[in-house]
């Protein structure tokens, strides 16, 4: 190894390489990889001391005080540079002990110490912050940030990103520091959902389902209107009398897709080209396979004026497959139920199945109008800590977040997913995403 050193809050403690005390003479490292059931890995480090009885026994002080305090729980971190020429990594110190090899005070009386240093950290190691080069339609490759739609159709419009997964470094799941944008449309940025796709085989999905390509059921009239507020340039108006359950929209799901979010846990985020104005509408989704019904989902209440709308969860096909063959083609129905009878009328622009490998949901606090513009919204998972920054006030807190940070794998296929919007979600409000992350490895 090229240098190790402890990082701490007090000075940094340099086992070998350039800074080591001068009573240092060597220090050899016998790696670990067997992870304990808690997440910690011993590790041992042989090291040599000559000098002064008063130059060792500092030394030892030292050594102990920096182990305590880790063991403890104050931020101390274990800095390796494997060779020359290596960028440093570092895992979090835990802990650790001291043995004597040798006669422990006499021989430190003699002027020389050998010990046994074991130190415990976490089992993996990080480097310095990278950025993840991105793509979707505006670029590829691309570094310092890219555009996102607030919808995708086969019109050139993306409203995801797309991970270059060729380009990262490290072997595991890595932490990652999402900075959003809002400096694409003079706008704020309201309630927003984030959603990570991440698969070793399978290429990421179009997971927008528009309204104009599901077919309506009986009991409901229908039209497709054309709109250029909407996504694909149409919408489709669904009406209906009868009280009740009533199936509205229906959906056929290929193969392809089916294979893809094979038993994955997705959002469905619904847009409509005009926000209900009721309070009686309870939604659900029912996955058939020809007429037979093999799944329903939980009901879930439209919220009255409001264009982008969670739905109840689900999960397709219902039944993990083991993906030896393409899965039978289902079809997804979106249900509606009511007490009363009378006419009703929705507006369906389109479904995004949101995938849930990692996901955000962001909230305006109080009655704020979320991230005003030009300003950046920013979710470092590594410090778990998400807040805003706008040019003109400095740091604050915009938004109240709920779900679990989105994480990085190398060698795996990825891309995140970005709607939002409020009482109108405009389609035509871009923002931009720059993506950073922390590299981790398990060996050294």
């Amino acid at each position: 190894m090229q240098s190790l050193c402890i990082l701490s809050a007090q000075a940094n403690l340099v086992l070998h390489g350039l800074g080591a005390p001068a009573a240092l003479r060597s220090c050899t490292r016998t790696p670990n990889t067997t992870v304990s059931a808690e997440g910690w890995v011993d590790e041992e480090y042989r090291l040599v001391l000559e000098g002064s009885p008063n130059e060792l026994d500092q030394l030892l002080l030292m050594l102990e005080d920096r182990l305590g305090r880790a063991a403890a729980g104050e931020a101390s971190q274990l800095q390796l540079v494997p060779h020359h020429g290596s960028r440093p990594w570092a895992s979090p110190l835990l802990g650790g002990q001291i043995r004597f090899v040798d006669d422990g005070s006499s021989s430190r009386g003699r002027g020389s110490q050998v010990l046994q240093l074991i130190l415990r950290r976490a089992d993996y190691w990080q480097a310095e912050q990278h950025e993840a080069p991105l793509s979707n339609a505006y670029g590829s490759g691309i570094l310092g940030g890219l555009t996102l739609d607030n919808h995708s159709d086969g019109n050139g419009h993306s409203a995801y990103v797309t991970i270059e997964q060729g380009a990262l470094v490290g072997d595991l799941p890595a932490p990652t520091r999402l900075e959003l944008y809002n400096d694409r449309t003079l706008a704020p940025l309201r309630q927003a959902w984030l959603g990570c796709y991440q698969d070793c085989r399978q290429t990421p999905p179009d997971i927008t389902l528009q309204a104009e390509g599901g077919a309506p059921l009986p009991g409901v009239s229908s039209s497709v209107i054309s709109a250029a507020s909407c996504s694909n340039g149409f919408f489709r108006r669904l009406t209906w009398t009868n009280s009740g359950e009533q199936a509205l929209l229906s959906w056929a799901l290929p193969p392809g897709l089916l294979q893809a979010l094979n038993s994955r846990a997705l959002l469905p985020l619904l847009r409509l080209a005009t926000p209900c104005p009721n309070n009686d509408l309870w939604v659900s989704w029912r996955v058939l396979c020809g007429e037979q019904v093999l799944m329903r989902s939980e009901l879930g209440l439209l919220q009255i004026n409001s264009s982008l709308q969670p739905l109840p969860g689900l999960r397709l096909p219902p039944i993990e497959l083991p993906g030896e063959n393409a899965p039978a083609g289902l079809t997804l129905q979106l249900m509606v139920a009511r007490l009363s009878g009378g006419a009703r009328q929705l507006d369906l622009d389109f479904v995004a199945l949101l995938p849930l490998n990692g996901w955000r949901s962001l909230r305006p606090l109080g009655d704020g109008d979320g991230l005003p513009p030009g300003a950046i919204w920013i979710d470092d998972a590594n410090l778990n800590v998400q807040w805003s920054y706008a040019p003109a006030l400095g740091e604050l807190i915009t938004h109240s977040v709920l779900g679990q940070p989105i994480l990085v794998w190398p060698g795996h296929a990825q891309r995140i997913y970005l709607l939002h919007g409020g009482a109108q979600m405009d389609i035509g409000h871009q923002t931009r995403l720059r993506l950073f992350y922390y590299p981790r490895r398990r060996a050294l």
